[in-house]
């Protein structure tokens, strides 16, 4: 078990060394693919945390965020801390979140790295709301 642990913690090390060396022998492409999927992941780690705010916010009844006020309601619930690069409103790619409510369902979008909404390159999450 033990072992396991340490695997996985040396995993993304192993990983991220490869990558660079592998950047340096053929070109920066393969280091911008990797810093790419790096921040594609970081993205859908964010709008996790995201989601999950905002079903907080539905425990207990209907939800009472509206679309056009989710970034003045993120930056009042979740926040900006001093000194970040970019504000809570924003997505990983500089884009802002887009609170999306259809038909019984809610989702979360980061719009990816076009900032273009309904593109492939979008990041969506499910909401859980047992209102």
């Amino acid at each position: 078990m033990m072992l396991r642990l340490v695997f996985l913690k040396l995993l993304p090390l192993a990983a991220a060394t490869y990558g660079i060396e592998e950047g340096a022998r053929h070109g920066t492409d393969f280091a911008k693919q990797l810093i790419a999927q790096a921040t594609g992941s970081m993205a859908q780690y964010e709008l996790g945390a995201v989601a999950r705010a905002v079903s907080a916010e539905c425990v207990g009844g209907p939800l009472k965020i509206r679309p056009d006020q989710f970034p003045q309601w993120l930056r009042e619930t979740i926040g900006t801390e001093k000194g970040a690069a970019r504000s809570v409103e924003m997505d990983r790619f500089g884009h802002p979140y887009d609170l999306l409510l259809r038909s019984r369902q809610i989702f979360v979008r980061s719009r990816g790295p076009d900032g273009v909404a309904e593109t492939k390159d979008d990041i969506i999450a499910e909401v859980p709301c047992s209102s």
